[in-house]
């Protein structure tokens, strides 16, 4: 399975994933409006107004999973990949760090994928138990939420990232960060932090309410 991307979404496993104003979507938590931004409608994605901070995940242990890695469709995406569909400011995430896509140039067969995502029902219960639920539902019908995302690594990265694992949030105020286990006897362990600009696809969460609690979500996916 590989990731393909197009002009205006990017393709995993049959599901079309917004790709319009990624870098600044970022994260699993990111909340706004959906909005489609003219003068091409197939542009349409996230207005972001805010993001749940990692401390509204951390007690719930686990919460944050992942598929992947995945190799990139370079013969089905369009022409010019990345220079062509994304900013020059996208970064991938290595075990070093984060560095620039323009590193990849020639090499983009060393490029890899991961989606980490949380589920609807979880996802439900951080947002009802969040200081920014008020924020979130005085949006209105257009409010979505970020509850999976597609994130560029290097294949050496990828290594330390399959077999479907879990993976515990960090402790702190800020965006959320995840913790990957490099070494294990050695206890090296490199930090993913989705603040950074590595995020090249994500999907949204609609969510219902019934009164000041979500009771139910739905999908949303893009389309033209």
């Amino acid at each position: 399975m590989k990731v393909v991307i197009k002009d205006s979404h990017i393709n995993l496993d049959n599901v079309d994933y917004f790709a319009y104003d990624s870098i600044a979507v970022a994260t699993i938590g990111a909340y706004g409006e959906k909005r489609t931004f003219e003068p091409n409608p197939s542009k349409h994605g996230l207005n972001k107004k805010g993001e749940l901070t990692s401390a509204a995940f951390q007690d719930r242990p686990k919460i944050i999973s992942s598929h992947g890695p995945y190799e990139y469709a370079i013969d089905n995406s369009v022409k010019g990949g990345f220079g062509g569909a994304f900013k020059a400011d996208l970064k991938v995430a290595t075990i070093d760090g984060h560095v620039g896509i323009d590193a990849f140039a020639g090499r983009q067969d060393a490029l890899r994928f991961m989606c980490f995502f949380v589920d609807p029902d979880p996802m439900a219960t951080v947002i009802n138990n969040a200081g920014k639920k008020n924020h979130i539902k005085d949006l209105g019908g257009d409010a979505r939420v970020v509850h999976r995302v597609i994130i560029a690594i290097d294949d050496k990265l990828a290594k330390y990232l399959g077999g479907d694992a879990t993976f515990d949030v960090k402790a702190g105020a800020g965006p959320i960060e995840i913790e990957v286990t490099i070494d294990a006897k050695a206890n090296t362990k490199t930090t993913l932090s989705f603040s950074d600009p590595t995020c090249i696809g994500y999907l949204l969460m609609k969510v219902k309410w019934n009164n000041d609690r979500v009771v139910e979500t739905e999908d949303d996916v893009w389309s033209l």
